[in-house]
């Protein structure tokens, strides 16, 4: 700037000096020369002072000394050394020289005076780096710490005890282990007092450490308070403009979205998203519209369709989309915001503003968690005389909206086997859909099964087959009875998408015969082994 301010003068003085060589050099020459050293060294050095932003009343403090002493010290030399050059009005050609020395002095200590300092604040960030780097790994630890015992006890037991609240989720923790967490949330935030902390902070320090980068932060059991899970009064939103980027190629010349990409939680309530200004001293009018896409407006959000008007000093603009929080869990859903020309619309065009920087997308992160569908037992034998075999179907980690799965039987293997059951024969085919409502844990499934009435009335002619044998021990020791019989019940095609189902996804299902009739058999074998050692040929 002072080079550019000073060229004519310095021209001006070329000029004069190479034309009239030989002669007395005028006075416009020289004096500007000087003038405009007076005016950089005083004037543009205020300007520069004062242009520097802060509140009123601000101390200013020069951030490169050195460089600052060079050029404040070389200005002094400079008048004063023009003073001795003209103090016996004659220059001559050592002085000129000098000059032209004193020239390269001021150029090559002001260069190293500018990379010592350029050294010294790189090795003064370099320290400052280390030992934040050591506190956050020290940090990290404590946070580690943190989360394996919110693992163990529950993330609400560990709130409770850094809150000082009344024992409830947090019976099962020593007197050692809360004196831990207490003492560890003090590290972490540098208080001594957990009161100073809020409950954001609190459930934060247990958060994994790249959340939104996802914010699903996961309940570890069906019914976790949700309370803990959102961040109430925390900004949930989360700006990828830096990757948005990377797919622009075209910009818009008067305005545009300051970030191309926004993630936000349902329990944030909004998005703000910030319009700039491009050009500067001239008022713009633009509109801003929302747009669907998987997200739909008013069930996911709040449609917005308004004009903004900047100012001449204004720069940006920020516009808050209401986000509608709901119990119902959904996937990831999206919408655009779009820049448009309101008075194009009134004639009736209805599009956006040119460029890629003229529209952005919203991502609405849902922290409802509907949780995975299991068996609660994936191994159940019934009497094969039963009438029906109750199977329970788990909802697990969340109970979050309405989801659902189906269910579905089926023989144990394809190809006819002795002990796979069969479809109409040993049971009924049950092909259906499961639906958990909202906060729903459980459900029983009845399957009914075909009682083939396998009973007394076969095992009295079994019996009565050993008693004619007469003797045959042994024999009727190593018959065996009906082999048991099994099939598999399924759970697949979850639904909505997202909605998970465990490995714990196949149930067997083992007919057995009943253990009465198993006992009335042995009782009626027992009673003729006795008559027949009896030799009573009139009982039979």
């Amino acid at each position: 700037m002072a080079l550019g301010s000073s060229a004519p003068e310095i021209l001006l003085s070329i000029i004069s000096t190479v034309k009239d060589i030989q002669a007395i050099p005028p006075e416009l020459g020289p004096s500007t020369i000087v003038g405009s050293a007076a005016f950089n060294l005083l004037v543009i050095s205020g300007v520069s002072i004062i242009a520097v932003g802060g509140d009123d009343g601000e101390t200013k403090q020069i951030d490169d000394l050195w460089v600052f002493a060079v050029t404040t010290l070389f200005s002094l030399w400079a008048y004063i050394w023009m003073w001795i050059c003209v103090a016996d009005a004659y220059i001559s050609i050592l002085e000129g020289i000098m000059t032209c020395v004193f020239f390269v002095c001021l150029i090559t200590i002001a260069y190293t005076a500018d990379r010592v300092n350029h050294y010294r604040v790189g090795q003064r960030m370099s320290q400052e780096e280390h030992v934040e780097k050591e506190r956050q790994d020290e940090i990290k630890i404590k946070k580690d710490r943190l989360r394996s015992l919110g693992r163990e006890y529950s993330d609400n037991a560990v709130i409770e005890v850094a809150q000082g609240l009344p024992p409830k989720e947090s019976m099962a923790i020593s007197e050692e282990q809360k004196k831990e967490i207490k003492q560890l949330y003090r590290e972490i935030f540098d208080v001594s007092d957990l009161k100073e902390v809020g409950i954001n902070e609190l459930l934060g320090a247990l958060q994994p450490e790249k959340l939104l980068e996802r914010f699903a932060y996961r309940k570890r059991s069906a019914g976790n308070a949700k309370e803990f899970v959102r961040i109430k009064g925390a900004k949930g939103q989360l700006d990828h403009d830096e990757d948005a980027r990377k797919n622009v190629k075209e910009e818009n010349d008067l305005v545009g979205f300051k970030c191309l990409h926004y993630s936000v939680t349902e329990s944030n309530g909004h998005v703000e998203v910030t319009v700039v200004k491009k050009l500067i001293n001239q008022e713009l009018l633009v509109g801003v519209r929302t747009r669907d896409d998987t997200a739909q407006a008013p069930k996911d959000y709040q449609e917005v369709n308004q004009e903004i008007r900047f100012a001449k000093r204004e720069q940006e603009k920020k516009i808050e989309i209401p986000i509608v929080d709901d119990e119902e869990w959904n996937p990831d859903l999206e919408f655009w915001v779009e820049l448009y020309d309101p008075t194009k619309t009134e004639q009736g065009f209805d599009d956006r503003l040119p460029g890629d920087d003229t529209r952005c997308k919203v991502t609405i992160l849902d922290e409802d968690f509907p949780g995975t569908i299991q068996f609660g037992n994936t191994d159940i034998r019934v009497s094969k005389g039963a009438k029906e075999v109750e199977i329970e179907v788990e909802r697990v980690d969340g109970s979050d909206g309405t989801i659902g799965c189906m269910i579905s039987t089926e023989p144990l293997t394809m190809e006819p086997s002795p002990q796979s059951a069969q479809e109409f024969e040993d049971y009924l085919p049950k092909h259906e859909k499961v639906t958990f409502k909202h906060n729903e844990t459980s459900q029983i499934i009845n399957i009914k099964l075909v009682n083939d009435k396998l009973g007394a009335a076969e095992d009295v002619k079994e019996f009565k087959d050993i008693a004619d044998d007469d003797g045959a021990e042994e024999e009727e020791g190593s018959e065996e009875g009906d082999p048991d019989l099994i099939f598999k019940v399924k759970l697949d095609k979850p639904e909505p998408v997202g909605v998970k189902i465990s490995k714990k996804n196949v149930c067997l299902v083992t007919l057995l015969r009943s253990e009465e009739e198993d006992k009335m058999a042995k009782s009626q074998r027992k009673l003729i082994e006795f008559y027949l050692s009896m030799q009573d040929p009139s009982w039979s």
